[in-house]
């Protein structure tokens, strides 16, 4: 749980992701899976981790079609994910 998240039990769920370099990250299903809440927790958090062993933040970009990092990791980020 994260506290001050407005979810029930405050839970928030987090998908970790291969780097991307496979493609495995840019799949159909993930693509479905990132634009879609789930059903008691809403957003997920997605996170993917790169070469050097940072993990960054994964979004969806509707103009492209595609995922992307948007800066680091953050525990916090979590809180305001909906």
């Amino acid at each position: 749980g994260i506290n001050g998240r407005r979810t029930k039990d405050s839970i928030a769920l987090v998908e970790i992701k291969d780097d991307g370099e496979t493609g495995r990250l840019h799949s159909v299903s993930n693509t479905i899976k990132i634009r879609s809440d789930h059903q008691e927790y809403k957003n997920v958090f997605w996170t993917f981790r790169e070469g050097d062993g940072v993990f960054l933040k994964a979004v969806w970009n509707e103009g492209r079609n595609r995922i992307f990092s948007s800066g680091p990791f953050e525990i916090e980020d979590m809180v305001l994910l909906r």
